[in-house]
């Protein structure tokens, strides 16, 4: 199968997207399994798993379209009509009524079912991209958008002011009195990977539907536990012998008490059999093959997905 990835950035990034990096293991994932992927993404752009055309927007795409495409696959809403079968993928919650593509697929069970949609394909990551570490330092991590309110920052905080354990806090900066917290600011590569290894527990307290969470993936991927909410598709990700779902601080201090249960290679594994990139790939071939046959993911009788309207839930 000859397959399209388009994405409007460029790729790969260096510390921040986890769409981005999405798209680049699923590339690689689809390239493991076989098949031909062409990487169309902004000018600078490269693939380690295929041919790299640089587009500037979906028209210039369409101009640049090799021949004998079986699918383009959308990380973005489309406009434009592509000459072959296409498939969208999501990533956000959308609050405006937005009626999708009727070949949209979701990140999660929850996302789908946010939106009306039937369809979804869990993130996945290359576990050869992280470091496995059994053995923990002596801190906790948080790694998220800092300044985003529902990612929840405010309960990290809260969790190591009731606690006591050193928090470090990636993702953004600004000053605290506390000298148990550190704020590292944003990272990638090679401090990312070694912070998350080293962590005895990921805190992740978001306070939104989270469509997914690729931190939480990351963290299970170096072996690391995961404390977070029974949010969005948190369910979907961490079981109960990888990490706690807590419903408050003080369900995550006593989470916190408990972490040393949980044993880093079931983390790994967790990754290894539902969220690595071919998985990753295997599922949206399975989608591939369906518009390609039918022209549609959509049963007849089925409406396109459509957004909730009105103010987000979690404001």
């Amino acid at each position: 199968m000859k397959i399209v990835l388009y994405h409007h950035a460029v790729l790969p990034v260096a510390k921040y997207g986890g769409s981005e990096r999405v798209v680049m293991w699923l590339g690689r994932g689809l390239a493991v399994l076989g098949h031909e992927v062409v990487l169309m993404s902004f000018p600078g752009s490269r693939a380690d798993f295929g041919e790299c055309v640089w587009i500037s927007n979906q028209q210039d795409m369409l101009r640049k379209l090799p021949a004998g495409v079986d699918v383009i696959h959308l990380r973005t809403l489309p406009n434009v009509e592509p000459p072959c079968p296409v498939l969208v993928t999501i990533g956000g919650n959308y609050t405006n009524g937005q009626v999708f593509h009727p070949n949209t697929v979701f990140l999660s069970r929850s996302h789908a079912a946010r939106h009306g949609g039937r369809h979804w394909v869990y993130n996945g990551l290359d576990p050869a991209d992280y470091t496995f570490r059994a053995d923990k330092d002596d801190y906790f991590l948080f790694i998220s958008k800092v300044r985003w309110k529902v990612k929840g920052v405010n309960w990290a905080l809260e969790v190591a002011r009731r606690t006591g354990v050193r928090l470090i806090i990636a993702g953004g900066w600004r000053p605290t009195l506390r000298s148990n917290v550190r704020y590292v600011g944003m990272v990638g590569g090679e401090r990312k990977r070694a912070l998350l290894a080293g962590a005895r527990a990921l805190i992740f307290p978001t306070l939104w539907p989270e469509p997914f969470g690729n931190v939480v993936t990351e963290a299970l991927a170096s072996g690391t536990p995961v404390i977070t909410t029974n949010n969005g598709a948190m369910p979907e990700l961490v079981s109960e012998d990888v990490g706690f779902r807590c419903d408050s601080v003080e369900g995550m201090c006593r989470a916190v008490e408990r972490i040393g249960k949980i044993d880093p290679r079931d983390c790994r594994r967790r990754v290894e059999e539902h969220f690595d990139h071919r998985r990753l790939a295997v599922d949206y071939l399975r989608l591939y093959q369906r518009v390609i046959e039918r022209g549609s993911l959509l049963e007849p009788g089925w409406e396109p997905p459509r957004a909730p309207e009105g103010r987000p839930e979690w404001e």
